[in-house]
């Protein structure tokens, strides 16, 4: 007979298999509601890639140590088989080359290029506008864009950015309510398109007075082969500040008392779920009154699996689901799997490749998704 402490420790490990299983489902059920009451789910989805390997480990152990049990693990992974593919890409042909008809799309929460330091070192700014002349693309979406009127700085005016980023088109979104520093400065903030290709209608859609989370743009952009309509957002920002950032990233370990700083996150997280929500479901009837195919940019401030992903996603295509491989992380700090910056297609577009740039200019990486018009559609 097993001994006492033997069956006890398989108990445990069945009940951690059984735990880890529920947690993760609850994970993957999360697009499914659209309910301020079930926020502690979006919290589950920042988890997920954590909860997977977990699953895996347990599945493998099972494996060798008794088989019949693997199926705990086996039974959530198949449940939660779709968030896995929006989570960890597996594509492993590799991307296309380039011709002639394919165009490249970038997508960067750009934080200003830098522009508080800008005059102290203007390194960061010169690289970052050199990283985009480098990478050439016929679009590019920037998010937490910053521009001056000319009476205040000749290197931040929109005019001269177009020219310095060599792309003639823009179409910068400047938030209707700055706040009084910016005023003051003469400094606009908000969300930008620039285009290598003519612009021939454009749209700034405030939601909400007051908050730049609730605003995003659209330009209808002529590209040799057709027009498409190119949608820039950026949804709701936890605004965390320095203290939270450390607090999460040395959880335990700060001079924070654990009660007070889990409470200040764990607000920020649920207004954050619940504004992201809102924000997609306008984002995505928007989406689907476009005329033409539809290309969306943008900083999501939300992982794959959660309810804003799925909804602003809707029937279009991940070009990282197509094309990308591994995580993909490109938001710079807390995690290594925090990828909250997207590009997505409609289906009259064929992904060629998709990349994440290993460039830590700003807090986010800039990524870049290699298009063609499918010629079956």
């Amino acid at each position: 007979m097993p001994s006492k402490a033997r069956r006890l420790t398989k108990h445990f490990f069945v009940i951690a298999n059984v735990i880890t299983a529920l947690l993760f489902a609850g994970a993957c059920i999360t697009p499914y509601f659209h309910s301020n009451k079930l926020w502690m789910l979006g919290v589950l989805t920042l988890g997920f890639p954590i909860l997977f390997f977990i699953l895996v480990a347990f599945l493998f152990f099972w494996l060798i140590v008794k088989p019949k049990r693997s199926l705990i693990s086996l039974f959530a992974l198949i449940i939660g088989w779709k968030t896995i593919g929006e989570t960890i890409g597996f594509t492993l042909r590799g991307n296309k080359k380039a011709d002639a008809s394919a165009y490249k799309i970038m997508s960067w929460n750009v934080h200003m290029f830098d522009f508080y330091n800008y005059k102290k070192d203007p390194a960061i700014k010169n690289e970052m506008f050199k990283l985009v002349r480098e990478e050439k693309p016929a679009i590019a979406c920037f998010q937490e864009f910053a521009y001056t009127m000319p009476n205040r700085d000749s290197n931040f005016t929109i005019d001269e950015m177009a020219r310095q980023l060599e792309m003639p088109y823009y179409f910068a979104q400047s938030h209707p309510l700055d706040s009084a520093k910016l005023k003051r400065i003469s400094l606009h903030f908000g969300k930008a398109i620039f285009s290598r290709y003519p612009i021939i209608n454009a749209h700034h859609v405030f939601k909400h007075k007051g908050s730049y989370n609730y605003s995003f743009q659209y330009a209808d952009i002529v590209l040799p082969a057709d027009t498409v309509r190119v949608f820039n957002i950026h949804l709701q920002s936890l605004y965390f500040k320095n203290k939270e950032y450390e607090f999460v990233e040395n959880f335990g370990d700060n001079d924070e008392s654990l009660e007070d700083g889990s409470k200040n996150v764990l607000r920020k997280m649920r207004n954050g779920f619940a504004r992201r929500m809102e924000q997609a479901d306008t984002i995505e009837n928007y989406i689907r009154q476009s005329p033409y195919p539809v290309i969306v940019c943008g900083d999501f401030n939300d992982v794959p699996g959660s309810y804003a992903y799925r909804k602003v996603r809707s029937s279009l295509k991940d070009a990282f689901v197509e094309k990308g491989l591994g995580f993909s992380r490109t938001f710079t700090r807390l995690s290594p799997t925090l990828r909250i910056d997207n590009i997505f297609v409609s289906q009259q577009l064929n992904v060629e490749g998709y990349r994440r740039i290993n460039r830590e200019l700003s807090d986010h990486f800039p990524v870049i998704a290699l298009l063609k018009p499918d010629d079956k559609k």
